[in-house]
């Protein structure tokens, strides 16, 4: 079912249009909007193969409107209601991204006509930009949500510890970790760190967002992970919007191999929005009656949001007391998820000096890092990487050794190599500085010369990608448009023919420019009947269109019979 919204406010006309709508097959309005804002919340909130503006819809000019939502949904086929079609009318709506212009009072089948074309363009779009996007998210890195049953049981610490892991273990390895815990966020005070940009920040200009400017927002830590903090003011927790998070999330994929987000103990948008997107989710929780009956509210609230299935999710019990009264294995008797079979025990002692040092790297007891390990494994593998623009050899006198830890740690050179400086940087983005710790000395120039012919690599990639995508859809924009014309001309030529192909496909021919006029066919796909119906098919020769053919229909009434 093909969605449409609709930009009026005028009663009259919005009652025509919404009859209009219900006589086309597979078309459903959505909503209404009597202001330009409303309608462009609607754009984003349904994303609709159609949107209707209406001339006088205010308080923004309906071209203006026009032209900015042809551009933030490219796929949306946007048609202006006129109350005439002239052709300046047309010629201005199509130079601002219009598919089509509309003149009321409404003809159905003038009506009909130019609203079925535009479907059919914007079916084609989506193809096209779906295409693309499913391809360029299998090179992407791979998220993974945090989710507590409730205050307290972890989550946090959790979700810090296992990007140490990652990054430790994988070297080369790109690990953030993202605060989304908005109003009680703790990885900045877990990590003693501090930054004046936050993801609410982002969230104001998400519409402006590339991958360079998120990756300039983030924290490298002397740890060699990376940390999108939560705002230090709660009321900054409003702008961050599921819209915003969706996109701020897509563009952290491009920058790191692993994106770990601290989604929080509490049902909200943002988490909703985390969970959603998620390569693979983990629900913590600990071994009490109180943790397990509100896990499974969340649980719960997740499904009859449409959010995430509780088959889908994976459960890790910590802070497991085997005194309790309630042991630890009924837990997997009262959900349906996955529950891990690693459990982290009781053991205060473990995490302490990393909590009073603000440094998971202290904990020196291996069978820590073997269950992080292993609850790593489990939820979400990745294969081993290395990257010579990220760790410098060993034997180079600009590589310092990593952190000394008790010979039994996994952090001893047997398990990660030498790690080179990491230079202090001020980040200057959205006219705020900040700072954080880094260790060691300057690095110069040496290690930085292979990162940036990396990142050349794969903005060059990409860059291509997206010209390849505005080239098609300019290609079907402009396609589409010359059919629809072609279309036009040929039915009146049929009609007024008594049914002449040869005159019909002339008239096609003759309308749209010489490149396309070897690849107009005309046929009557209804012979003999009273209203007829005819098709004209456009066929591109090119090797680099994704689509080649285009396909309009149309129906004509016999002048004299």
């Amino acid at each position: 079912m093909s969605k449409a919204i609709l930009g009026i406010d005028n009663s009259n006309l919005e009652s025509d249009l919404k009859g209009m709508i219900q006589e086309i097959p597979g078309l459903e309005l959505e909503a209404t909007a009597p202001t330009s804002s409303q309608l462009r919340e609607y754009a984003d909130r349904f994303e609709p193969e159609l949107i209707f503006v209406h001339e006088k819809l205010g308080p923004d000019p309906a071209l203006s409107l026009v032209s900015e939502l042809s551009i933030s949904h490219p796929a949306s086929a946007v048609i202006l209601l006129s109350s005439e079609r002239s052709p300046s009318t047309v010629i201005a709506a199509l130079e601002k991204g219009a598919k089509n212009v509309i003149a009321y009072p409404f003809a159905y089948e003038d009506f009909n006509g130019r609203v079925n074309s535009a479907l059919d363009w914007s079916r084609q779009m989506h193809q096209v930009i779906n295409g693309a996007t499913q391809a360029a998210q299998n090179s992407r890195g791979k998220i993974m949500a945090l989710a507590g049953a409730k205050g307290g049981v972890g989550t946090t610490t959790l979700a810090i510890h296992l990007a140490i892991s990652y990054a430790t273990d994988n070297p080369g390895l790109r690990v953030c970790v993202v605060d989304l815990d908005i109003e009680k966020g703790d990885v900045s005070s877990v990590l003693d760190v501090r930054q004046n940009v936050s993801i609410a920040n982002l969230s104001v200009v998400y519409r402006d967002l590339s991958a360079s400017t998120v990756k300039d927002a983030v924290v490298e830590h002397e740890s060699g992970i990376y940390l999108l903090l939560a705002p230090n003011d709660v009321r900054a927790s409003e702008d961050v919007t599921p819209e915003a998070l969706r996109t701020i999330l897509s563009l952290l994929r491009q920058v790191f191999d692993v994106v770990i987000v601290d989604a929080g103990g509490y049902v909200s948008p943002a988490q909703a929005t985390a969970l959603e997107v998620a390569d693979s989710t983990l629900v913590v929780t600990t071994g009490d009656v109180l943790a397990i009956r509100t896990m499974k509210k969340r649980m719960a609230a997740w499904e009859n949001l449409g959010v995430v299935g509780e088959r889908e999710l994976k459960v890790l019990v910590n802070k497991v007391d085997r005194g309790s009264s309630f042991p630890v294995e009924s837990v997997e008797k009262l959900t349906t998820a996955r529950v891990l079979e690693e459990n982290i025990p009781l053991t205060s002692r473990t995490i302490e000096p990393a909590l009073v040092s603000r440094d998971p790297r202290t904990i020196q007891d291996e069978n820590w890092w073997k269950i992080i390990r292993k609850i790593r494994e489990a939820v979400l593998p990745v294969n081993p990487q290395t990257t010579e623009a990220t760790y410098t050899p060993a034997d180079s006198p600009e590589s310092v050794q990593a952190p000394t830890l008790a010979s039994n740690s996994p952090f001893t050179p047997a398990s990660s190599p030498r790690i080179p400086a990491r230079r202090k940087k001020t980040r200057k983005r959205f006219g705020l500085g900040s700072r954080h710790k880094s260790g060691g000395k300057p690095d110069g120039k040496s290690g930085e010369t292979g990162a940036i012919s990396l990142e050349f690599v794969g903005v060059f990639a990409i860059l291509l990608i997206v010209l390849w995508i505005v080239w098609q859809g300019i290609t079907a924009g402009v396609s589409y448009f010359w059919l629809a014309q072609a279309t036009t001309e040929s039915a009146r030529a049929y009609a007024v023919s008594g049914g002449n192909l040869e005159k019909a496909q002339t008239a096609a021919e003759d309308t749209v420019p010489d490149g396309y006029a070897s690849g107009i066919t005309v046929s009557d796909t209804t012979p003999g009947l009273n209203p007829s119906e005819i098709q004209v098919k456009l066929t591109i020769d090119s090797n680099l269109s994704f689509i080649n053919t285009f396909t309009t229909t149309r129906s004509v009434v016999m002048e004299g019979k």
